[in-house]
């Protein structure tokens, strides 16, 4: 799979996602996937899990993802990802 492909996958689930079209976005997950679990920072388990967790997070909100760049990384690296809010560094998570 060519990283345009990949890109194109991404987006194309991200989209779902926007949609809740969950059927799509799971069909396209490992049946092992493992996803993190933000609000409790804990990692999940398979489609079961994950759909659970979607669900209950659109009891509450109304989450929409609009990814901005993909990037591919052939090597291990640490990503820093800063928020910012009124000029004011706001949160730094590491990944």
């Amino acid at each position: 799979m060519t990283f345009q492909d990949k890109v194109r996958l991404l987006s194309d689930l991200y989209r779902a996602f926007n949609r809740r079209e969950l059927d799509r976005v799971l069909a396209a997950l490992s049946p092992s996937v493992r996803w993190p679990n933000v609000l409790e920072r804990t990692e999940l388990r398979g489609h079961a899990a994950i759909r659970s967790y979607w669900l209950e997070q659109f009891e509450t909100s109304e989450p929409r993802v609009e990814p901005v760049e993909f990037e591919e990384r052939p090597e291990a690296v640490v990503i820093h990802t800063y928020a910012f809010d009124e000029g004011l560094v706001a949160s730094m998570v590491v990944s």
